[in-house]
């Protein structure tokens, strides 16, 4: 998501912390939660069938009483099968009231959509939770991503990551790949997908869609 504003670009990282602090990213996050389910339906009538698109959830937006309630109403509205829908949510979200959140985890997944758990290694890490909560992913955090391929320390935390994940059976996404030696030492440990430029730079909707009638 971008704020356009007085012919220039606002950087979400300037004003999505504004947002939470004040409130508006529950509104903010429905909008883009919208409009991410309305462009995926468009993809999938596309013939894509099995394209999964990933949204953040502030950890505000989550804790709203609502929170379940308006994804079920989003997914009804958009017609978007839930598979093809995931949710990311940060480590902060889940040490934030336990046992609320295990509940409020469960009704998401029951809906049968995917979760991941962004930035992991960077919050509040505690493995106890790994094995409790039911997620699906884990996000490999950038930081550990952009200098891999030189530093010996952070190619190893990358393979613990990796190595971690897999043997409580879930998927591993390396966030913020860029070099092909960033590709190869990642298909050598067998992370599971990568995102970063190495692929594309953000795209809007319409460049998007030609990205992948090309790519196809």
């Amino acid at each position: 998501v971008r704020w356009r504003h007085q012919g220039s670009v606002v950087s979400p990282a300037d004003f999505i912390p504004l947002a939470e602090e004040s409130g508006l990213i529950v509104p903010i996050g429905h909008w883009i939660l919208t409009r991410a389910c309305y462009f995926a339906k468009s993809l999938v009538d596309a013939g894509y069938t099995d394209i999964v698109v990933a949204v953040n959830v502030s950890p505000r937006q989550f804790s709203h009483p609502q929170f379940v309630e308006s994804v079920v109403n989003i997914l009804v509205e958009t017609n978007l099968p839930t598979k093809n829908l995931e949710l990311e949510i940060t480590e902060g979200i889940i040490m934030h009231k336990e046992a609320e959140t295990l509940g409020v985890l469960h009704e998401l997944k029951s809906l049968g959509l995917q979760l991941s758990i962004d930035d992991f290694g960077t919050g509040y890490s505690s493995l106890s939770y790994l094995k409790r909560f039911p997620v699906d992913k884990l996000k490999i955090d950038q930081s550990f991503i952009m200098d891999c391929h030189n530093n010996d320390e952070d190619k190893v935390l990358v393979k613990t990551i990796v190595a971690l994940g897999k043997s409580l059976g879930l998927s591993l996404i390396a966030e913020g790949v860029e070099e092909k030696e960033h590709v190869d030492f990642l298909t050598e440990i067998d992370c599971d997908e990568i995102q970063g430029y190495w692929y594309s730079r953000p795209l809007e909707a319409d460049k998007l869609v030609e990205f992948l009638e090309e790519s196809s």
